[in-house]
């Protein structure tokens, strides 16, 4: 009997940029959008070197104004090591996750205190 060929799905095609991926590609900000989570909560990955200035960005601007640090989290991935923000517009209601990577060789992650003061609690 001859073997049935195995049928290769069709790549997924990477996520469009959302609201806020575009608002920081727009102030010349690489992002790698992630899609949105099951609350439709979007999410983006950025560089570590691009991290404060784009969250000055997102709490500053009136078209963004994330004026809340809600979550700082932290990850071990199989290759590297993963910081989690979610930020929160009091005023919009929007909501946005912020992630970054960083290898195991250099674990370090820029602080985000002078940004949100509430960061503190999380460096810790």
């Amino acid at each position: 009997s001859e073997a049935t060929p195995v049928q290769e799905k069709p790549a997924t095609p990477p996520p469009a940029p959302g609201e806020i991926s575009k608002f920081l590609n727009s102030k010349n900000i690489k992002t790698t959008p992630l899609g949105n989570d099951a609350s439709a909560i979007e999410m983006l990955e950025l560089d570590s070197k691009d991290l404060i200035n784009a969250c000055k960005l997102l709490k500053d601007s009136n078209e963004t104004d994330f004026d809340y640090l809600v979550l700082m989290t932290s990850l071990e991935l199989k290759e590297s090591f993963q910081c989690v923000y979610l930020l929160r517009s009091t005023k919009t209601q929007k909501t946005a996750r912020i992630k970054v990577s960083t290898s195991k060789d250099n674990p370090t992650f820029p602080s985000l205190c002078e940004v949100w003061s509430g960061a503190n609690w999380y460096e810790r």
